[in-house]
């Protein structure tokens, strides 16, 4: 579903309707992706997952992604991702409205979510679900042992 112009009445009515968009984001015409367990090749299932030839783990297509977790439905999810890439600066208040959602979780979603993935001038609603698809989370470091001893003596 590459189009240049998104038709919100018809191209992300239901939940399969977006699940069909991430799908082809993260899995279309490429073959080469690994487990993210064992790193073994995925191989292709029903319903939008895919399953690993090694260990059998399912994994959705929202898994592994900014996505995953998700308290809203998919369609309201890319509605809210749509207004907060064509105006940055719209409110949380306003989204809320427009979808028929709980402020509160419209902001956590926003701040907690779309934050991690810098914008840039002109960027599409296609190149930022790109990016929400490919994020990789980056996991703090644990501080070293013998600075948390010296801290805990001190």
């Amino acid at each position: 579903m590459t189009k240049s112009k998104i038709d919100w009445n018809n191209d992300f009515k239901t939940e399969n309707d977006c699940e069909a968009y991430l799908y082809d984001l993260r899995w279309n015409n490429d073959l080469r992706h690994k487990c993210p367990n064992c790193k073994k090749p995925l191989a292709h299932t029903t319903n939008r997952h895919m399953q690993c030839t090694g260990c059998k783990n399912i994994i959705s297509v929202t898994s592994g992604t900014l996505l995953h977790h998700i308290k809203f439905p998919l369609p309201d999810v890319f509605r809210i991702i749509y207004m907060h890439v064509s105006n940055p600066k719209i409110s949380h208040y306003k989204i809320a409205q427009e979808i028929d959602r709980n402020y509160i979780n419209v902001r956590k979603f926003r701040v907690n979510k779309l934050s991690q993935i810098k914008m840039h001038r002109g960027m599409t609603f296609e190149q930022f679900m790109l990016a929400i698809v490919n994020h990789k989370k980056v996991k703090a470091k644990p501080p070293k042992m013998k600075k948390l001893l010296n801290e805990k003596m001190n």
